[in-house]
C-alpha cells in the first residue's frame, strides 16, 4: 500500500505544539515527552533516520525551516486512529495535497474509488504494527503568514520524492521519538 504518514504543522492553530511545550516549562522538546498534535503526518520509518535538511526536501517544509530545530513524534503507543479522524492527503510530492490542482479525495472518487474504504484500509495499514506507526515533525519555528509548504524534492537521483501522506483531523497523543537541535 502506498499510503503512508507525512507532516507539516498544526496550521490551525498557528502555534506548534514545540511552542505550547515550552510554555509549560521546558526549554526544548525530550525523547520520550509526550505532547498532542493534529495536520499532516506521514509514517515513523519514511523520516525518523533522516537530517533536518532531508526532512525538509521530503515532506515540502519551507528550505532552512527545520534549522532551529524540531522534533519528529510517533502517534503515542496504544494509540489507534479511525477514518473519521483523517483525510487522505496524497504525497508530499504534492503541497496540501492538491495533485495538479485536485484534492486527491476527489480524484480518487472521480476515478471510481471509494474514499471511505481506503480511509478504512489506511487506519488498518497503521493498526497492524509491524513499525507501521503514524508520525510527523514539530518545527521549532513557528508557521508565520506567507509560509510556504513546496512540493517535496529527490533526495538524490534515482530516489523517488516526496512519501504517502495524511491529515489528522483531530489532536491525538504523540511521543517525541527524536529531536534535531539548531544547526
Amino acid at each position: 500500500m502506498d499510503y503512508l504518514l507525512a507532516l507539516v504543522c498544526d496550521v490551525k492553530s498557528h502555534r506548534n505544539p514545540v511552542e505550547r511545550a515550552n510554555n509549560y516549562g521546558e526549554t526544548m522538546l525530550s525523547v520520550g515527552q509526550q505532547v498532542s498534535a493534529s495536520g499532516y503526518f506521514t509514517m515513523l520509518d519514511f523520516i525518523e533516520r533522516l537530517s533536518a535538511s532531508d526532512l525538509e526536501r521530503t515532506l515540502g517544509f519551507q528550505p532552512r525551516r527545520l534549522t532551529a530545530g524540531c522534533a519528529i513524534v510517533a502517534l503515542a503507543t496504544g494509540q489507534r486512529l479511525t477514518s473519521s479522524e483523517i483525510d487522505l492527503a496524497a504525497s508530499t510530492r504534492w503541497s496540501g495535497g492538491l495533485v495538479g490542482g485536485l484534492e486527491i479525495k476527489a480524484l480518487l472518487a472521480e476515478r471510481g474509488q471509494n474514499v471511505e474504504q481506503l480511509k478504512q484500509k489506511v487506519c488498518r495499514f497503521f493498526a497492524s504494527g509491524r513499525g507501521r506507526t503514524p508520525a510527523k515533525v514539530l518545527p521549532v519555528i513557528d508557521h508565520t503568514a506567507g509560509m510556504v509548504y513546496p512540493d517535496a524534492n529527490a533526495l538524490a537521483p534515482g530516489i523517488r520524492s516526496g512519501v504517502p501522506q495524511f491529515r489528522l483531523l483531530v489532536p491525538k497523543p504523540f511521543t517525541v521519538v527524536r529531536v534535531h537541535g539548531a544547526t
